[in-house]
């Protein structure tokens, strides 16, 4: 009996490759101090880059192909990509479960100018230590992480204000 209702829950709270409870942490509380190891991956025009690199910010989704929220916060993160105002703003996603083929089709389908970066293993996103997806982090230009939030749109006027913060 526990563990049907344990399945239940479970079922209520995760769909496939999604975290549908926002984990943003609330204004009044601090962020976590976190300064990230450099990730080193290859772009989508084939080039060698890292996350973060010195002296820029860098707002940085981790996404599942299977879950619609994270298409919806790449959507909104494309907005704020486009605008003039954040064009020193590097946007970069890591696609879980996915290889660079299926990454690029994926970004092309739904439109996405930023990179999208395969991550089939989970290695880009490990230093992140997320607990669900869509994860979205801005890192500042000393390598901190400056935001952070799990789980949906409603933390992206916050992500606009922080970023506005920076530029």
């Amino acid at each position: 009996m526990y563990n049907a209702i344990l399945t239940t829950a479970l079922t209520i709270l995760v769909l496939p490759g999604c975290l549908m409870a926002p984990t943003a942490l609330h204004p009044s509380q601090t962020e976590p101090e976190l300064t990230l190891p450099v990730v080193r991956y290859i772009d989508t025009t084939g080039n060698a880059s890292t996350i973060p690199t010195a002296g820029e910010i860098v707002v940085l989704e981790i996404l599942s192909p299977s879950c619609q929220s994270c298409k919806k916060v790449s959507a909104d993160l494309d907005r704020l990509a486009r605008k003039e105002r954040f064009k020193d703003v590097r946007f970069v996603g890591i696609v879980l479960e996915s290889d660079q083929p299926a990454a690029d089709a994926l970004r092309k389908t739904h439109k996405i100018s930023f990179h999208w970066v395969a991550d089939p293993h989970g290695e880009l996103a490990a230093p992140f230590s997320i607990t669900g997806v869509p994860a979205v982090f801005v890192i500042d230009r000393s390598g901190r992480v400056a935001f952070q939030s799990t789980g949906g749109r409603e933390e992206m006027q916050r992500l606009a204000a922080v970023l506005m913060g920076f530029v």
